[in-house]
């Protein structure tokens, strides 16, 4: 059985809110996976071309804070779309 949509004040709120958030999690997933490409070209770059200062550079706690880093940076270009306002 289908139901005919009513377009009313109340669900456009809802369904405002419910793209703004499919929006976020497009941003989160694109812009996750580049980043997560870019930080492997930068690690394999500086491997490749610096293969002695490898393990001084790149070290366990440089990894996570650079992690957590681009995690913040990441969550907060993609939920800032929440907060815009409506056109």
């Amino acid at each position: 059985m289908i139901q005919e949509l009513e377009v009313t004040s109340d669900n456009f709120k809802v369904w405002s809110v419910c793209c703004k958030v499919v929006a976020s999690l497009f941003i989160l997933g694109a812009f996750g996976d580049v980043l997560s490409v870019f930080a492997i070209t930068v690690d394999r770059f500086i491997c490749i071309n610096f293969p002695f200062q490898y393990e001084t550079w790149i070290t366990p706690r440089r990894v996570t804070m650079v992690l957590v880093v681009g995690a913040i940076i990441l969550a907060t270009f993609a939920f800032v779309v929440i907060w815009l306002p409506d056109k």
